[in-house]
């Protein structure tokens, strides 16, 4: 085992006639012992399971199996990304309940919201990632409070320092400035001046195709006199184009990967309209088909008027001594 400082974990459980055997009554003894490190991972495994067939006192079974960690993948990139936000959610979504469970019976609306979320956030994260299950046991807690039954809030161990835990970002709500990000060749610094629509999707979801339509149909018409930036987050870029192609539309796809991580985001789809300023004015989640009308409408009120009947991109300017045309309230 490596000189890393670790906590050692010890668990037994038993049948409740395992002291005092009963006889013609089956019984089980495990015992567990972990040597588990500051960032979770468990070095060394020690586990013992003894059985009685309830004929005799003596045991009729013994298993005993130890296990060393020699080795450690390293995780990084979008991997660890994904692996990175299941943790970060669990945790948050712990920590936004744990007052509520000591009188779990007078909260079972907001139980019942925090439960759409978490399935929200489970239908469209990473099936195949290890952390899903912490996930789906902060899931198991909120669905046991809502029903009114006593749950112990999840507690981190006394050496497990809060400062450890990362920080989710907080989705900037309207009026806030928005975080700048990069994404490939966009970054939204540089947008200043122009407002921008932030398409938040994941590649492959049953709700792509609408979003994606939404955002090709804001570029199209609006392309000329701001940014539409469709950003692809827990899963690839290259999936995205793919999911764009195959619909025949033409708006630039994005790696969301640290756009995602800049705002928070904790589902999809989601739009965020700003303005030149890069302020946030609008946001929006889900898509249906009122979508791509409120958008364009947020849009628009940010726009300089366009004369009517001429080409995309063109500004009316109006002649001296003449009153520019009112912008739509």
């Amino acid at each position: 085992m490596t000189a890393e400082r670790c906590a050692l974990i010890v668990m037994n459980q038993a049948h409740a006639n395992w002291a005092a055997p009963v006889g013609g009554k089956l019984a089980w003894h495990r015992a567990d012992a972990a040597w588990v490190a500051r960032d979770g991972i468990a070095h060394k495994v020690h586990r013992v399971i003894k059985h009685r067939d309830g004929l005799a006192r003596e045991l009729a079974a013994w298993v005993e199996v130890k296990y060393e960690l020699t080795s450690q993948t390293c995780v990084n990139g979008r991997l660890f990304d994904r692996y990175r936000r299941d943790v970060e959610f669990a945790f948050a979504a712990a920590a936004d309940v744990a007052p509520l469970l000591p009188d779990a019976r007078l909260h079972a609306a907001r139980f019942e919201k925090e439960l759409k979320k978490l399935d929200l956030y489970l239908a469209d994260a990473d099936n195949s990632s290890p952390y899903r299950e912490a996930v789906l046991a902060v899931r198991r807690q909120i669905d046991a409070a809502r029903r009114g039954e006593a749950v112990s809030p999840f507690a981190p161990a006394g050496w497990l320092s809060s400062a450890t835990v990362p920080k989710r970002a907080a989705w900037p709500e309207p009026g806030r400035l928005a975080p700048d990000f990069t994404a490939g060749p966009f970054r939204l610094a540089d947008a200043r001046g122009r407002p921008v629509v932030l398409v938040f999707f994941k590649p492959g979801s049953e709700t792509t195709d609408l979003t994606l339509a939404v955002a090709d149909a804001l570029h199209q018409k609006y392309g000329t006199r701001s940014d539409v930036v469709p950003l692809a987050v827990w899963g690839d870029a290259a999936a995205g184009v793919k999911d764009r192609d195959r619909r025949k539309l033409t708006v630039p796809i994005y790696d969301g990967t640290q756009a995602e991580t800049a705002f928070g985001v904790d589902s999809v789809p989601r739009f965020v309209v700003l303005d030149g300023g890069g302020v946030v004015q609008w946001t929006f989640s889900g898509v249906g088909a009122e979508t791509g009308h409120s958008a364009r409408e947020q849009l628009e009120r940010l726009l300089p008027a366009v004369a009517p009947g001429a080409p995309d991109g063109t500004i009316h300017t109006p002649a001296p001594g003449t009153a520019a045309p009112a912008r739509r309230p």
